[in-house]
């Protein structure tokens, strides 16, 4: 072998030696560098991904929450405002057109307020009557509000959703009733959520990124392992088939919370947990595809071989350059991805070629600037949002200050109506509350021709009435005059400009004045006029807003007057009571004292002493002395009842041994049918506990009830049964007399006295209120049962002693 050839030998192994070793470490190093890259994007990716999951996720939520809260406040707001409104006495309409009036102006969209049995009786929309349920299956979407009455909760959020009846997105918020059990509801469509979520959700970040040649498939998870979103569908009913390796790296990485990478069949799987608030809520599974990666080894190999057959030098130039080539882009994105990451939309990447690459940073520029303008436009409308919901708040607050001074004002109105000097208390009122110069009360007199002064209070509440002209005829040329024949009220905002204001020497500051008509079921009881120092302060919310005070006012003076009325009558019904009393006491005495000398006198006859007489002559006239002794026992009931009408039932208690105080009375009965076939039975006990009463009020008791029997049986028998029942005496007297109709029982107890052609007709000659008066005294009661021609049965029931 020649010298040449073995130098050109000796070169070319040389060359070999050099070049082989040069091209697969350069080979290496060039796989090794391009497969970090692809990691180092996959992870930034992926990390971008986790980072916009988090945020992007909880702006819906978070906005949602501060919608709830701001909801919140307007259901609380207006039940306070529906509580405060009914204790001042507006009418559900009333009520109702200011509810409306904030719908109107304001952006809530719906209220729905109910009663205690769940019926919405006040409600934004008039057409529509609802009454919420408890049943699920009833009302699916509005059960759960039920709470709110049964007082289980005192709020209710509910998440916001496609309504049944007309598919839009409502959020709906529910409190209990402050005043009592109610549900408040109000209502607002948040369907801007949705469009927010269209715009900046993950399935649109999903299919920007999907898009690029270097990002294969993205799967977004949760904790379950349900798909959020993939490929740019989002649906949380797809379940994910992974590969038990992809399936084992997710489930590795939610429980440590580590990224993890690695390859397989051609791709680079990148794993990186979805953290939010310092919770794993998540995770994003990245598929980088490694076939431009392995493309661009495979050329750099042909490459650095053929620039290694030219000149190492060469080669190495150009393999430094191609480098150089491929890495600076890639770092240019990493630095543009990081930056985003950190919440820098605003970044720019210095990339102006044509080529994958520079698609890829155009598409990062273009997502940054659109993240950041709806980020902007969210926090617009946001601003938008509180300044209404700012503005609602100061105007309800407001109508809630007027609610609670005309509560204040009327409570103490109401209060004064019953008060001696009511009239000058009221006027002190409004005087006060209202910061008035002076408030004034005039009354019609009796002819209606004439408007009497009634009442005077300047602003500290101090009666002015001795400075004040008394009286102004109803014709005169006056604001009060005029409010009271047109029956409307007057106003004179500058006194100075009108014609129909009269001056008052001792109200020399008055500059504006307002008469209101004080009427009630078409009758005119009076004129509230209201003066103050400065001109034009009667505005039409002023207006209306005395003119309820103004209404109180009349309710009030009403009252007061009826009340009075009652008083009158009442005293006067009680002057002719007792003058009634009186009058049959006085009629009794004249006609009882005759009548003994009479009955005397003819039973004197009847006996013979004042000389013989027939037998049917001596029958008459014991006849005549039974009949005057009935009509005595009838006299002696009318003057006992007058006595208890005139003076009350006096009784002089102690305790009474019922057996020793009826064994006389029952001896007298005996007496009364000896001369009939009458038995007498007795059904007592030996030893009875003792009663606590009048003694003699509880012989008059039984000896009425067992002479009322004796006179009305003519045969057969009467029982007096005793016992002890518990706490009470029962006893029972039973006869075989007439009996008592049931018309005649309803009477029988009766008050009123009864003429002789009545008792002549009826089963008893005497009723029994006397009877019933003096059992009632001691805690007991009477009462019987009876059939016509059979006889009666008469049940009294007296209190025991206590030890």
């Amino acid at each position: 072998m020649s010298l040449q050839r073995r130098i050109f030998l000796m070169v070319v192994g040389l060359l070999l030696v050099v070049l082989l070793p040069t091209i697969a470490i350069f080979t290496l190093n060039t796989r090794n560098a391009l497969f970090q890259q692809a990691k180092a994007n996959g992870q930034l990716i992926a990390e971008l991904l986790a980072s916009s999951t988090g945020f992007i996720e909880s702006i819906p939520v978070q906005a949602e929450a501060f919608i709830s809260d701001q909801m919140v406040v307007q259901a609380r707001i207006a039940a306070h405002l529906v509580a405060i409104a009914e204790a001042a006495g507006l009418s559900p309409d009333e009520i109702n057109a200011h509810l409306r009036d904030i719908v109107n102006t304001t952006v809530l969209d719906e209220f729905w307020i109910t009663d205690e049995n769940g019926y919405a009786y006040l409600r934004s929309d008039p057409s529509i009557e609802f009454t919420f349920n408890p049943d699920p299956e009833i009302q699916p979407q509005a059960y759960i509000f039920w709470q709110l009455l049964s007082g289980a909760v005192d709020q209710v959020i509910q998440e916001a959703q496609v309504r049944e009846v007309d598919d839009q997105t409502f959020k709906y918020v529910g409190v209990a009733g402050i005043d009592k059990p109610r549900i408040v509801q109000v209502g607002y469509n948040i369907g801007v959520l949705d469009i927010l979520i269209d715009q900046v959700g993950l399935p649109n970040l999903v299919q920007r990124l999907i898009n690029e040649r270097s990002v294969s498939a993205i799967w977004i998870v949760d904790n379950n392992l349900n798909l959020l979103a993939s490929d740019g569908i989002s649906s949380p009913d797809i379940d994910i088939n992974f590969d038990p390796s992809d399936r084992e790296t997710v489930q590795q990485v939610l429980q440590t919370g580590e990224s993890l990478q690695y390859t397989q069949d051609g791709f680079l799987h990148v794993v990186t947990p979805v953290i939010n608030n310092e919770q794993i809520i998540g995770a994003v599974l990245v598929y980088v595809s490694l076939e431009g990666v392995q493309n661009a080894i495979q050329q750099a190999l042909i490459f650095a071989v053929l620039l290694s057959l030219i000149a190492v030098g060469t080669g190495a130039i150009a393999s430094q350059l191609l480098s150089r080539w491929i890495s600076q882009p890639i770092l240019h994105l990493s630095q543009a991805a990081e930056a985003i990451a950190n919440g820098e939309w605003d970044y720019d990447i210095p990339l102006t070629r044509n080529d994958e690459v520079g698609t890829l940073a155009r598409t990062f520029s273009a997502m940054s600037a659109r993240i950041r303008d709806l980020i902007n436009q969210f926090e617009e409308r946001v601003a938008d949002r509180t300044r209404d919901l700012q503005m609602a708040t100061a105007s309800s607050a407001q109508l809630v200050s007027e609610l609670q001074l005309a509560y204040t004002v009327g409570r103490k109105i109401t209060e004064t109506y019953n008060m001696p000097d009511y009239q000058q208390r009221i006027m002190s009122v409004i005087a006060q509350s209202f910061d008035l110069y002076t408030v004034l009360l005039f009354e019609p007199d009796k002819d209606h021709k004439r408007l009497i002064l009634r009442a005077a209070a300047d602003r500290q509440g101090v009666s002015i009435m001795p400075e004040i002209f008394p009286e102004i005829d109803l014709d005169a040329n006056s604001t009060v005059a005029l409010a009271a024949r047109m029956r409307e009220t007057v106003a004179v905002n500058d006194v100075t400009k009108s014609n129909v204001y009269m001056p008052i020497d001792a109200l020399p500051a008055t500059s504006a004045e307002i008469a209101i008509p004080l009427v009630i079921g078409g009758e005119l009881i009076g004129v509230l006029d209201l003066q103050s120092e400065n001109v034009n302060v009667f505005d039409n919310n002023m207006l209306r807003f005395m003119e309820n005070i103004a209404a109180l006012v009349t309710l009030s003076i009403k009252n007061a007057h009826l009340k009075q009325h009652v008083s009158n009558a009442q005293a006067e019904i009680e002057v002719i009571r007792k003058n009634q009393a009186q009058f049959i006491s006085q009629l009794s005495r004249d006609v009882r004292l005759p009548l003994y000398d009479l009955l005397d006198t003819t039973e004197i006859v009847a006996d013979g002493f004042m000389g013989e007489i027939t037998p049917e002559q001596a029958k008459s006239l014991h006849q005549v002395v039974d009949k005057g002794d009935e009509l005595l026992s009838n006299l002696n009931e009318a003057l006992g009842i007058s006595r208890i009408v005139v003076d009350g039932l006096p009784l002089y208690v102690e305790n009474i041994n019922l057996r020793h105080s009826l064994e006389p009375i029952i001896a007298i009965t005996r007496d009364l049918v000896k001369n009939r076939p009458i038995e007498i039975v007795v059904d007592m006990p030996e030893s009875l506990p003792e009663l606590y009463g009048d003694d003699r009020r509880i012989r008059q008791i039984f000896l009425g009830l067992l002479s009322n029997a004796a006179k009305f049986t003519e045969q057969g028998h009467i029982t007096i049964q005793i016992e002890q029942q518990a706490d009470k005496i029962h006893a029972v007297i039973q006869d075989t007399g007439r009996g008592i109709s049931q018309e005649e029982q309803q009477q029988l107890f009766s008050m009123a006295l009864v003429s002789q052609q009545e008792v002549k007709g009826a089963s008893r000659a005497l009723r029994l209120p006397l009877t019933r008066k003096f059992i009632e005294a001691h805690g007991g009661k009477i009462w019987l049962e009876s059939t016509p021609g059979v006889g009666t049965t008469c049940h009294v029931t007296l209190l025991v002693a206590t030890p």
